[in-house]
């Protein structure tokens, strides 16, 4: 199972631009995320699309024995120390 980082609500993280899995600590389903950086107006505009990662879901909620309810908050997948020290610099 992937290691995953607890946030506090309303925390910034830096997601990947693939890949990028988030859970929720509320009821522990996983999604996948995907980010795309496409051209709008005279700029570029950030877009995104989810898709549930059932496997990631029942790993997530298998380690916490039961569903989480009550929890509030999101965790996202910390895949290296370069992510970990990255994020601790923005101070979270």
């Amino acid at each position: 199972m992937a290691r995953y980082r607890r946030m506090n609500d309303g925390e910034w993280f830096a997601p990947k631009r693939k890949g990028y899995k988030l859970a929720c600590c509320d009821c522990g389903l996983v999604h996948t995320l995907d980010f795309r950086l496409v051209p709008h107006g005279g700029g570029k505009r950030i877009i995104l699309r989810a898709r549930r990662h059932p496997r990631a879901t029942a790993a997530m909620r298998a380690a916490d024995g039961r569903k989480p309810k009550t929890r509030r908050g999101i965790a996202v997948a910390v895949d290296n120390d370069k992510e970990r020290a990255f994020l601790r610099a923005l101070g979270n």
